[in-house]
């Protein structure tokens, strides 16, 4: 990760800043922004490695990750003690 991005990870929080990072490469995410991040969002894994790596992120098993349905997600807030399962607003 460059260290511009790093900085802008570990200290936008003090300074009003919000950051987004999106991927579809779970695995390759540094552990900056994970240890960093207010709220994690996920959507259907489709890869075991990115199961598996996501569900210790949220601590839910990989396997609940792997089979949400379309437009279906999970999330979790960081100073929550549990990843909540939603449904698509319709």
């Amino acid at each position: 990760m460059p260290n511009v991005f790093e900085d802008r990870i570990r200290t936008g929080r003090n300074l009003g800043k919000t950051t987004i990072s999106i991927t579809q490469k779970s695995f390759e995410v540094h552990k900056a922004i994970v240890s960093n991040a207010e709220y994690i969002f996920v959507f259907k894994q489709g890869w075991i490695r990115d199961a598996e790596v996501v569900a210790k992120w949220i601590n839910v098993k990989s396997g609940a990750l792997a089979k949400l349905p379309k437009y279906h997600y999970c999330y979790k807030y960081k100073y929550s003690d549990e990843a909540l399962f939603m449904e698509p607003v319709t």
